[in-house]
């Protein structure tokens, strides 16, 4: 098994990929799979694509990859070597993934306010336009009028208000 890794320095980005790496070398170590790390090398598919030729790895794996990393992918299955990984980019491009349900969480985040006795609840999401952000505010709008509340007027974060 190859796992494209993030640089180091470069985890800060999600909060999970450096846990999925260490649940990953438990599992390899506990079934005897080797496992090679693969740097991103700032985004050099041509070195990766070496390395992978190398050692044709059974299977790539992605934690959390950014955009960028859907070369590497397109080269893996060039060279067909099946591709999995972890975070919505994976699952919105037809590779097999593990991903968070946003949407869901964030409607149980509202309900779990709400059924406290909160009617003032607010999202502040990234301001990019990314799927998770869109499924977030989707079940923060759900969770809104299930416990039949109005969302708050939109305000940028700079320090005014709204």
């Amino acid at each position: 098994m190859a796992l494209i890794i993030h640089l180091l320095g470069d985890l800060g980005h999600d909060w999970y990929a450096s846990g999925v790496m260490a649940g990953i070398d438990s599992a390899a170590e506990e079934t005897a799979v080797s496992l090679e790390l693969l740097g991103n090398q700032d985004g050099d598919v041509k070195s990766i694509s070496r390395r992978l030729m190398q050692s044709r790895p059974d299977v790539l794996a992605f934690a959390a990859p950014p955009l960028k990393n859907t070369l590497l992918i397109g080269e893996a299955q060039r060279l067909e070597i099946p591709c999995i990984g972890t975070g919505t980019l994976l699952a919105t491009i037809g590779v097999p993934s593990v991903s968070e349900d946003g949407a869901d969480a964030a409607r149980r985040a509202v309900k779990y306010l709400a059924d406290r006795g909160h009617q003032k609840i607010g999202l502040i999401a990234a301001p990019f336009s990314l799927p998770w952000v869109f499924h977030r505010r989707e079940g923060y709008m759900k969770g809104l009028i299930e416990a039949g509340l109005r969302p708050m007027k939109a305000c940028p974060l700079d320090g005014r208000g709204g």
